[in-house]
């Protein structure tokens, strides 16, 4: 798909999601920004070509990888911050990765993640 052939107004359709252009071309450079829902996305020309809209999430699981909440987890835990406001997102965003974790370790039923999550020592039940 080509940046320059899209229009303001414009709907991308993948795989049942849909996103609206809101610019194109932005700010000169080759990239669009469109809506989806209520978030807003940058995408490049590569990535409208090969951006997959697929909801990760199904049956409330994210389906995509087991490993996930760990790993985003432990990325936040070693993420440096600088200063006060930095500070406080790392927390939040360290929260939702220990609650999205919970909620996995809570949820599990298939037997290659819950073997996953043994081997972490992170199974309890």
């Amino acid at each position: 798909m080509k940046i320059n052939k899209l229009n303001k107004g414009d709907i991308i359709v993948n795989n049942d999601l849909k996103a609206t252009v809101i610019d194109p071309n932005w700010k000169g450079e080759m990239y669009v920004k469109v809506k989806i829902k209520n978030s807003k996305l940058l995408l490049s020309e590569h990535l409208l070509d090969n951006w997959n809209f697929e909801n990760p999430i199904k049956d409330n699981r994210i389906v995509s990888d087991k490993t996930f909440a760990i790993r985003l987890r432990d990325f936040v835990k070693n993420t440096q911050v600088v200063d006060a406001c930095s500070h406080d997102e790392k927390n939040y965003l360290l929260k939702v990765s220990e609650k999205l974790l919970r909620y996995q370790i809570e949820t599990a039923t298939d037997k290659e993640e819950i073997e996953y999550l043994k081997s972490l020592d992170l199974w309890q039940q």
